[in-house]
């Protein structure tokens, strides 16, 4: 009701905004999209703006049909190649644009190296920071991250699985306490320390590795390893990853790892996603922003310009 309000006594023509999740973005964002303003979203790394639609309320990349997209451009060899190498230098431990959020490369050689015993388990389960946005790509299997968790550590104590747990390394000081009090009330299960490199742990022989939409997925498979994610995701329309459509199937997955089947060009379909993901970049508002390189609000009267340099 008062973002009605406001948006009767000031009419708005555009509105900008950085995320549509979280409470300070996300009801704004559910109101103004039911009327005729114009809403851009600065809030991915693939584009600068886009537009907010009712039928398409994530401020994430337009990502469904990126494996059929990257087929119709021209001079895909290059665009893989150029991949190839950009994922390179992200496992030489360089942070790419997909990951600048990090303060240290996952994949950093300077991190804590894996111990013998890591080294045995069968698969991982990458977490989450809890007090992330669950909901950015869309569906899930599970209602939020913890649920996710919880629903998969009672499935490892089920079946005794030999899966281990990595916190997010970059998670919030308040998703570490929810972490110690799961240590505490699930003490058979074993962890990974959050520092422990990941091109340690995918080159200790795990066979697949479980995360809900993460980075980690597309990772893991570049390095022939299985990845499971547990919801709507950037890679969902490759099938270089397994996409259960269901709890039962997502269980199914972790519990009968060894009949998943590897796609065997999966090294050219990771470089492919890489590319729409990272490179492909997409504007949705037809501005050219070299030509306000010079800008300042002293020297415009532009209500537009005004209300984008605020993002810019």
């Amino acid at each position: 009701e008062g973002v009605k309000i406001i948006s009767d006594k000031f009419p708005l023509t555009y509105y900008f905004t950085s995320y549509t999740t979280y409470i300070q973005h996300g009801i704004i964002v559910r109101s103004l999209v039911k009327s005729k303003i114009n809403i851009y979203s600065s809030g991915n790394l693939q584009q600068r703006f886009k537009k907010i639609e009712s039928s398409d309320i994530y401020h994430t990349a337009h990502y469904h049909n990126y494996f059929s997209d990257f087929q119709s451009l021209n001079n895909t060899n290059e665009k893989l190649a150029l991949s190839r190498k950009m994922l390179s230098d992200k496992f030489s431990g360089k942070i790419d644009i997909a990951l600048s959020y990090m303060k240290q490369s996952s994949f950093s050689q300077n991190s804590s190296s894996i111990s013998p015993e890591v080294s045995k388990f069968d698969g991982i389960l990458f977490l989450h920071d809890f007090f992330d946005s669950p909901h950015i790509y869309g569906n899930l299997l599970f209602e939020d991250f913890y649920e996710w968790v919880i629903h998969t550590i009672k499935l490892i104590s089920k079946h005794n699985l030999n899966i281990a747990i990595k916190p997010h390394p970059n998670q919030v000081h308040a998703s570490e306490i929810v972490i110690r009090n799961l240590k505490s009330e699930f003490p058979s299960i074993k962890w990974i320390e959050p520092q422990v490199s990941n091109i340690a742990i995918v080159n200790s022989g795990i066979k697949f590795g479980v995360s809900v939409y993460g980075t980690v997925l597309h990772e893991l498979a570049y390095h022939g390893i299985h990845a499971i994610c547990a919801g709507d995701n950037p890679h969902s329309s490759y099938p270089f990853i397994h996409n259960p459509k269901s709890i039962n199937e997502y269980d199914s997955m972790l519990i009968h790892f060894d009949q998943l089947v590897m796609v065997d060009d999966y090294k050219n379909q990771v470089e492919s996603f890489y590319y729409m993901h990272n490179i492909n970049n997409v504007n949705e508002l037809d501005i050219e922003l070299d030509s306000i390189n010079d800008f300042n609000i002293t020297n415009s009267s532009s209500k537009i310009i005004k209300q984008i340099l605020p993002v810019l």
